[in-house]
């Protein structure tokens, strides 16, 4: 579902101030900037007024201890997390009291072996290096028994955290936590690493060294995106300002990494932390030791530098294998059982997942079903796991109402970790649905948010520079979505070393036309008939220019408008033979039979690239997707349908590639290798991304070549019998999408026929 925004009124004011295109001054409105001053403080940073760190609770008495300790050479521990806004708030730290000289060591736990928090025979160990003071970062604000421990061998606990409070504090020196201020304090919504460096500003402030702060923006920057921490007031010009100096870093081990992930210092972005830089951060925290991050990023030695950013690039390969994998067999588990769809939540368990990947998962399964997802990993007695939400769902208090059932849990709104007694899942899974029902906020609504429609002519390189004066992007914060309607697709063509991504070209009705980029977008199918395409406009360098980009987000069939329908159209009538025997359908000759893959049918039958316009339509088998069941209802256009579902299409991997197989057989004996991918991909039952998958795994194996991927064309040879890398990759990346297409054919089962007779009236109308 695609969601405008509501009207807005638009002080005059604000437009003279911002001049330039008046998309701006609307955007800067709908996003709560209406007047010229507030404005001018969200889009300039010299225009905003930071707050000061005293501002914090605790922190002017915390600076001041480690100031003290600083100054008589006392030993500071500083204990830190795992994920990328730990690892950047221990290096600020770190590297903040080894400028001033402090004494000072540091130490990360291990997700694996220590999970979250801080565990007592681990501190015991830290605190026997006759350690002072105990400074954490991004934790410690609900550990009461470590505190009360290092309490009681005499050091001072200084808990700087950003994480929810706990219903009662715990007994530390100084708890500098922005939860602790009101909901709509400009320091609320700092991450840990933000926390960190008001400390350190604080910190240099007594040593008479105010200007070198900014020395430590680079991590802060790296924190702020790679937590998703949402972007305004002090974090947003906290950001901006960390951008420009990770632009021009020093530090050798943040060249380093970005050298590893091909990315450009000077285009630095916050889309380039958050899909390049920070996984490769949170692969290491999820499946290594994050305390090599800090080292990472403090290291004056270059070859070291080298040596760690390319074992965070093996790790983040590492991560999105096991993802791919995980994510696999959170669907196959779907098509197994459809029922777990009936939930408010997606509650899924596997005693052989990695621990470690199961949250960003869980995100993705919550992008995907729209509904919290928690993926739990089992043991005997034990079930523990992450949790992911959605808009208008604060999964933690949701988990909270349901803590009978659990043996522990915490988190924010968005995410959160659990415990619980595996015996407890089934009753748990209906206890946390009710719950969501319960808390759920009925003026949020889940979709896809469009900031403003445009035609075609207006969109310029100027415009697309306008907007970006909004950036960062991310939460809080989101990339403007335009929407232009009613166009038709008038030409694509694939690209990228196997295809996988898609130039198009679309066109109004005037005449006007504007390529897109489409991002993997190479398998997947538009309907033919008229459009609404939602999408981004960006300004990039190419070949030493800026250029206009467009990049593709989103489309949906284009509603016809009530004035063209000249008469009432008549009902449509959908006919449910999906658990009948097939064999009793009365079939009649005028009828078209839609069946995709090696399929049975009581006659000749058509696949979806054959279609064409019938009163009556039987889907014989199930459709691979949402998107390849709509172009259908829209190219046949039926009065009536017959859904059916003969178990003719077999999802598996084994008889995936036998049947991909034995097909390229066929083309490379009697086309000459010449393969017609969408033909391919109906034959098959599946998508085209899915075939495209395919062929990719069989040239990775050695089993054919691929001379050249074009369009829809593919010229395939003999292989050479040598395997690459990439085998395994491919190979999960391919199960998740045959995973994918198990759960949907499984959904397909239990679809409503409300939503075909919907979908199919609107297609007739146009």
């Amino acid at each position: 579902m695609w969601i405008s925004p509501p009207p807005v009124f638009v002080d005059p004011a604000l437009s003279t101030a911002m001049g330039g295109h008046p998309l701006l001054a609307r955007l800067l409105t709908q996003r709560g900037l209406t007047t010229p001053e507030a404005a001018a403080a969200f889009l300039n940073p010299d225009r905003y007024t930071p707050t000061p760190p005293a501002a914090l609770p605790d922190l002017e008495f915390a600076a001041d201890r480690l100031y003290r300790a600083i100054t008589r050479g006392e030993k500071i521990a500083v204990w830190g997390d795992f994920d990328a806004d730990g690892q950047t708030s221990t290096t600020l730290l770190v590297s903040l009291l080894r400028d001033l000289k402090a004494d000072v060591t540091y130490y990360i736990p291990h997700r694996l072996t220590e999970s979250h928090g801080i565990k007592i025979d681990a501190l015991d160990r830290l605190l026997d290096q006759h350690i002072h003071v105990l400074l954490t970062c991004d934790t410690g604000i609900a550990e009461h028994a470590a505190i009360a421990h290092a309490k009681s061998r005499g050091v001072t606990v200084l808990v700087t955290d950003h994480h929810d409070l706990p219903d009662t504090l715990p007994n530390a020196d100084a708890l500098i936590n922005p939860k602790r201020l009101p909901i709509d304090h400009p320091l609320r919504s700092l991450p840990g690493v933000g926390v960190a460096f008001k400390l350190a500003q604080q910190v240099l402030h007594l040593a008479g060294e105010d200007e070198r702060a900014d020395d430590y923006l680079d991590l802060v920057a790296l924190g702020i995106v790679a937590d998703v921490a949402e972007l305004r007031a002090d974090a947003r010009y906290l950001l901006q300002r960390g951008l420009l100096r990770l632009q021009n870093t020093t530090r050798l081990g943040l060249q380093a990494l970005m050298s590893s992930a091909q990315v450009t210092a000077a285009n630095v972005s916050a889309e380039t932390i958050g899909f390049s830089l920070g996984p490769r951060l949170n692969a290491l925290g999820r499946l290594g030791d994050a305390n090599l991050a800090v080292e990472l990023l403090t290291t004056t030695n270059l070859t070291r530098a080298r040596i760690l950013a390319a074992q965070l690039e093996g790790l983040n390969n590492q991560r999105r294998l096991l993802m791919d994998q995980i994510t696999a067999a959170a669907q196959e588990q779907i098509a197994q059982d459809p029922a777990l769809l009936d939930y408010a939540a997606l509650i899924l368990t596997n005693p052989h997942w990695h621990s470690g990947v199961i949250g960003p998962v869980a995100n993705r399964l919550a992008e995907q079903y729209t509904r919290p997802t928690i993926l739990l990993v089992t043991d005997d007695h034990t079930a523990r796991g992450s949790a992911r939400s959605v808009a208008g769902v604060d999964i933690t208090s949701a988990l909270k109402m349901c803590g009978e059932y659990l043996t522990g849990v915490g988190g924010h709104p968005g995410a959160a970790g659990l415990s619980l007694p595996i015996d407890n899942v089934p009753t748990f899974r209906a206890a946390l649905s009710k719950a969501i029902d319960t808390i759920r906020d009925p003026r949020v609504e889940t979709g896809l948010v469009v900031d403003a429609e445009l035609s075609l002519d207006q969109l310029t390189l100027e415009l697309a520079q306008e907007l970006e004066r909004l950036a960062p992007f991310g939460e809080g914060n989101p990339a403007v979505t335009l929407v232009t309607r009613h166009v038709t697709l008038e030409h694509d063509r694939t690209f990228g070393r196997k295809g996988e991504h898609r130039e198009v070209i679309i066109g109004d009705s005037v005449g006007h036309t504007q390529k897109l980029i489409w991002w993997r977008g190479a398998g997947l199918e538009v309907a033919d008939g008229p459009i609404d395409v939602a999408y981004t406009l960006k300004s990039t360098n190419y070949r030493g220019e800026r250029v206009l980009s467009v990049e593709w987000v989103d489309f949906q069939i284009a509603p016809v408008s009530a004035i063209e329908i000249s008469a009432p159209q008549p009902q449509i009538e959908v006919i449910d033979w999906r658990n009948k025997d097939l064999a009793q359908l009365p079939v009649q000759a005028d009828w078209l039979i839609w069946a995709d893959g090696a399929v049975a049918a009581p006659r000749a039958a058509v696949r979806r690239t054959d279609l064409r316009e019938a009163d009556t339509l039987v889907i014989w088998s199930a459709p691979c997707g949402w998107r390849e069941l709509e172009a259908a209802l829209q190219r046949v256009k039926p009065r009536t349908i017959y859904l059916c579902n003969a178990a003719a299409n077999v999802d598996s991997m084994e008889a995936f590639l036998k049947r991909l197989g034995s097909l390229l057989k066929h083309d490379l004996n009697q086309r000459g290798g010449q393969v017609a991918v969408a033909r391919l991909a109906a034959a098959l039952g599946h998508r085209t991304i899915t075939a495209r998958k395919g062929i990719e795994w069989l040239e990775a194996s050695g089993q054919i070549s691929v001379k050249s991927w074009t369009d829809d064309q593919i010229v395939i040879a003999a292989g050479t019998g040598q395997k690459t890398e990439e085998i395994d990759t491919l190979k999960a990346e391919l199960t998740v999408l045959l995973a994918e297409t198990a759960a949907w054919r499984a959904y397909y089962q239990r679809l409503n026929i409300e939503e075909i007779r919907a979908l199919v009236q609107r297609y007739r109308a146009a």
